[in-house]
């Protein structure tokens, strides 16, 4: 009995040094590693919901905005034939009335549909302003001075609101320059069943590339548009002279709020294309890196 013992001790002995579960050991260790850093989440990981519903919500906002832009073009069209329809009813006796009754039928309803497009475009865009200024201020970088509320209420506060969303605009944007993070380096990985001097070299997604948003004239065009619309409403009268110099004045605001709104779509382009590099450099960079650059990971807080 001792001696076939003996002999079985030998033999697992042999086994173990004869190559076999040393070179088993070393395939399989590689696999253990990464997965034992991949249940070790990166600090960027928990941002990644938020990143996706941040994108999401300026596919919305841009959409509702393409919208309003398409709706004030109609109303430009509609407001000039108008005009074109009424002094000729009334100079020449040209024109149908039923046509006339027809288009001051459709523009009360553009304007009715514009007072309810305005609404919900002013919702969603909030909403994606929120969520990306919490994002701005949680993903490093230099430090964002606006919360995400004190961005919102910017736009509703009277005279606050004069010039806070510009700045406001202006401060995420820049504040999400791409060169405050590093680049992050290429991935030095091991595919599963390779042995452990077997590697892939695993490359980051390449940079998003970022559109230039013109924020001043966005929002110069915001207000100048406001403005002209306010002049027409003051215009009193129900003569031809009044009523044409109020459609041309409504056709002239609303022409200035089409042309607002196509930047409003490049800057919420931009500044989404620079939350999305500002993330891929973030979540593809180690944690060392991150804190060696300075860059620090906060909570998201409203």
């Amino acid at each position: 009995m001792a001696k076939r013992h003996g002999e079985g001790d030998c033999e697992a002995t042999h086994r173990l040094w004869d190559g076999t579960a040393v070179e088993a050991l070393a395939r399989e260790l590689p696999v253990v590693v990464r997965r034992l850093m991949e249940i070790q989440e990166h600090p960027a990981e928990r941002f990644a919901s938020d990143v996706r519903t941040a994108e999401g919500r300026a596919k919305v906002a841009m959409a509702f905005l393409g919208l309003t832009a398409a709706l004030r073009a109609l109303n430009v069209v509609v407001l000039l034939a108008v005009n074109a329809g009424t002094s000729g009813a009334v100079r020449d006796g040209t024109g149908s009335s039923s046509t006339l009754e027809g288009l001051l039928a459709v523009s009360g309803i553009l304007a009715l549909t514009q007072l309810g497009l305005l609404i919900v475009t002013a919702t969603v865009y909030l909403r994606w302003l929120h969520k990306v200024t919490g994002l701005t201020r949680s993903l490093g970088g230099e430090f964002l001075r606006w919360t995400p509320s004190e961005a919102c209420w910017g736009f509703i506060i009277p005279f606050i609101s004069i010039i806070r969303p510009y700045h406001v605009l202006r401060d995420v944007h820049d504040h999400l320059a791409p060169d405050l993070v590093p680049e992050p380096q290429p991935e030095v990985q091991t595919g599963d069943g390779m042995g452990y001097r077997e590697v892939v070299v695993k490359a980051p997604p390449p940079p998003i590339r970022l559109p230039h948003a013109s924020i001043g004239a966005w929002w110069a065009c915001f207000w100048f548009g406001n403005v002209i619309g306010n002049i027409a409403s003051k215009v009193r009268g129900t003569d031809l002279e009044a009523v044409t110099q109020q459609n041309t004045l409504n056709a002239v605001s609303d022409s200035i709020d089409l042309v607002s709104a196509c930047l409003a779509i490049v800057v919420v382009r931009a500044v989404n294309a620079r939350l999305q590099e500002r993330f891929r450099r973030v979540r593809h960079n180690s944690a060392e890196v991150l804190r060696a650059a300075g860059v620090e990971l906060t909570p998201f807080t409203a």
